[in-house]
């Protein structure tokens, strides 16, 4: 059934699961994505798809692990979700922010589909931690974040 109207799907993923969670359910994420992905694609009109990724923490003064978070689940989550992306649909997304760099802090997203906008409210953090960029520049990225954000 095709509406006629932009579509959107917003998903949280705890890293601990998808990276942390063992190979077995790391795999069952990947193949379970990758299928939605695949069939999301088949349902649509040719190039009308386009995947974004927003959320997570990388705080470079925190210690490696604290609370339950670890400098590498953002750089890791953000490679994985990229595979995935690549594999079912055959381009990179656009990852809209970098990360939080206040371990604790919220971020809060409002999406307004039909219009195509994404409203992201964080606590103040440098400007390096803010700006868009492509999955596949994500070490690039990296560097910035830990040049300018100490």
């Amino acid at each position: 059934m095709n509406t006629g109207k932009e579509i959107s799907f917003l998903s949280h993923q705890d890293p601990r699961y998808f990276i942390d969670g063992g190979a077995e359910k790391a795999e069952k994420f990947s193949r379970e994505l990758g299928e939605s992905l695949k069939e999301l694609k088949a349902r649509s009109q040719s190039n009308t798809v386009e995947i974004s990724l927003l959320g997570g923490n990388y705080d470079i003064n925190a210690k490696e692990e604290e609370k339950g978070y670890q400098h590498r689940h953002y750089k890791q989550s953000i490679e994985k979700l990229r595979q995935i992306v690549q594999d079912s649909l055959g381009f990179d997304p656009k990852v809209l922010t970098g990360p939080n760099n206040n371990i604790g802090s919220e971020t809060i997203v409002i999406v307004e589909t039909q219009k195509r906008k994404v409203w992201i409210e964080r606590t103040k953090q440098p400007s390096e931690f803010n700006q868009p960029y492509m999955a596949d520049a994500l070490d690039e990225e990296e560097k910035k974040w830990l040049k300018g954000g100490k």
